[in-house]
């Protein structure tokens, strides 16, 4: 039976974290776009073409 020491575990969990995020960071792009496209949000946002016709008592 082989023993696997416990810095190379260490190395081991943390390069397929690094794969795991640059894989994440590789794919967000077109996940981003097939949310927008499900959505309909497109990633803009909205500008208001008048003023509100009432004041509101809201707290900012």
């Amino acid at each position: 039976m082989i023993v696997i020491g416990k810095p190379r575990v260490t190395a081991l969990a943390l390069a397929g974290l690094v794969i795991g995020m640059v894989g994440l960071s590789y794919a967000a792009v077109p996940l981003y776009d097939l949310f927008c496209r499900a959505t309909g949000y497109g990633g803009t946002t909205n500008v208001a073409t008048e003023t509100p016709s009432q004041i509101s008592d809201r707290e900012m």
